[in-house]
């Protein structure tokens, strides 16, 4: 009889124990987590008070700094373009939004597939990049306004 009140026990306990859980489960709590914009900050260059003495010295600094060649670029650049289609110079206005940074070396160059001449007059220096047999050819111009030099125009004559 001790048994069976016993086990009568045992089994009331597991019915009890195993009743189902009617309780509907919490939702995970979610957070929304605001996406930050981070501007990496670019370490400028030391530009020294003499960077136009010399345009060797400015284009050095021009093509190593994109700050300050967008600080050396009179915008909105009036510049010419080759329309391939009409094979003919273009005038075409350049803002600050479409302008892409460009490198130049300080020196002539020739490369293979390219050659670089500078040619600098007193208050004037022109870039000439010319592709070897692969139609690039484009002239910068570069002037001294108010003891500094800017880029001020370009031509580009490349098919």
């Amino acid at each position: 009889m001790k048994f069976l009140k016993f086990s009568f026990i045992i089994i009331s306990m597991l019915f009890i124990s195993c009743k189902e859980n009617t309780e509907k489960p919490k939702p995970l709590e979610t957070k929304k987590i605001e996406k930050k914009k981070v501007k990496k900050k670019k370490k400028r260059i030391y530009i020294p008070e003499t960077v136009d003495y010399s345009f060797n010295e400015f284009l050095m600094y021009f093509s190593a700094d994109s700050t300050f060649q967008m600080e050396r670029v009179r915008f909105p650049l009036k510049v010419q373009q080759m329309d391939i289609y009409e094979g003919e110079l273009k005038n075409k206005t350049v803002f600050i939004t479409d302008y892409w940074i460009k490198k130049f070396l300080p020196y002539d160059k020739n490369n293979g597939d390219y050659k670089q001449d500078i040619e600098i007059k007193e208050n004037e220096a022109i870039i000439s990049i010319k592709g070897i047999e692969n139609g690039l050819a484009v002239f910068y111009e570069f002037k001294k306004i108010d003891d500094q030099w800017f880029l001020v125009t370009w031509r580009d004559y490349s098919t």
